[in-house]
């Protein structure tokens, strides 16, 4: 019977981390979307890097492909490539859902607040891994309420893409470790490509992450 009881435990307690895990994710997607909606609803990017994400993720909604937005607007075709494309896909699929692929800069970045709030979630799975299920709640609430992950939310930047993919990646990196198998090996490297195509540095997990520890 004791053996039994103890043997029961363990899902209360698994369950009790994951639920306080999602609310700490919320937390931090409520705290996204209350940073945009009080201070970047009149502050949109009309140029550099975060108009180019949103512009660029209305022309790819439209068919018209990965084309330079300022050229666009006046006019001219130019295929570009000098930006890294999962941001720019990411924000594609507000652009779709909105009729008239002309989305307004506000829905970018709460849609952006989704990774955000992804970010936190896989951050306190990579602290549960290293150091227990109280390592992961504090790593989470760290990620949810450092500023230096969620005002890239409202700023329409690649950060936002790029934190939340090496958070996964390094998820992935602990369960290949855990249990090398070739499935796992291939999520790793997924993850290791999607981090590339996040920030073009983030190629560099492949000789220092995956290479070692697939050898």
């Amino acid at each position: 019977p004791g053996q039994h009881l103890r043997c029961g435990s363990v899902p209360r307690r698994r369950w009790g981390f994951e639920l306080t895990l999602a609310l700490v994710g919320l937390a931090g997607f409520a705290l996204r979307v209350g940073y945009v909606l009080a201070f970047r609803r009149s502050v949109v990017p009309l140029a550099g890097d975060a108009y180019y994400y949103s512009a660029g993720a209305d022309l790819i909604a439209a068919g018209r492909g990965f084309i330079e937005p300022l050229a666009a607007s006046a006019g001219h075709v130019e295929q570009a490539a000098d930006h890294p494309p999962l941001y720019e896909l990411w924000l594609t699929i507000a652009s779709v859902v909105d009729p008239g692929h002309a989305t307004w800069q506000v829905t970018h970045m709460l849609w952006s607040c989704v990774l955000g709030a992804g970010s936190v979630v896989f951050c306190g799975l990579v602290g549960r891994r290293v150091a227990g299920p109280r390592c992961g709640l504090v790593a989470a609430a760290v990620a949810a309420m450092y500023p230096n992950m969620w005002l890239h939310d409202g700023a329409l930047l690649s950060e936002t893409m790029s934190i939340f993919v090496v958070s996964v990646t390094l998820w992935l990196a602990y369960r290949f470790w855990d249990v090398p198998t070739g499935w796992r090996a291939a999520w790793l490297g997924l993850g290791t490509g999607l981090a590339a195509l996040s920030r073009p540095e983030l190629i560099l997990l492949l000789p220092l992450l995956l290479v070692p520890l697939a050898v």
